[in-house]
C-alpha cells in the first residue's frame, strides 16, 4: 500500500462503515439484529482506525476519522436504543 493510501485509510474506513450502516438500517425488515451488526461494524471500524493511527507517520487524517467514527458509534447506539425501545 502506498504511503498516501496509508495516511487516508481512516477516511476509507468511514466511507465503508457509513455505507454498511445505511444498508443495514434502511432495510424494510430491519430488527434489533441489524442494529447490533451495525454497532459491531462501528466498533471494528474504530479498532481499525486505532491500529492504522499507531502504524502511520502522518496522523491528521486518521485522527479525524477516528473521532468521526466514535461520533458515528455514539449516534448509532442512541439510534438503536431509541428505535427498538431497549430502555
Amino acid at each position: 500500500m502506498k504511503e498516501k493510501d496509508k495516511n487516508r485509510f481512516g477516511l476509507y474506513i468511514i466511507a465503508i462503515n457509513i455505507i454498511l450502516i445505511l444498508f443495514l438500517l434502511t432495510e424494510e425488515k430491519s430488527d434489533i439484529n441489524y442494529g447490533i451488526v451495525a454497532i459491531v461494524s462501528s466498533i471494528v471500524a474504530i479498532l481499525f482506525n486505532i491500529k492504522i493511527l499507531v502504524n502511520t507517520k502522518k496522523k491528521i487524517y486518521n485522527s479525524i476519522s477516528l473521532i468521526i467514527n466514535i461520533i458515528i458509534f455514539l449516534f448509532l447506539v442512541y439510534f438503536v436504543i431509541t428505535k427498538y425501545n431497549i430502555i
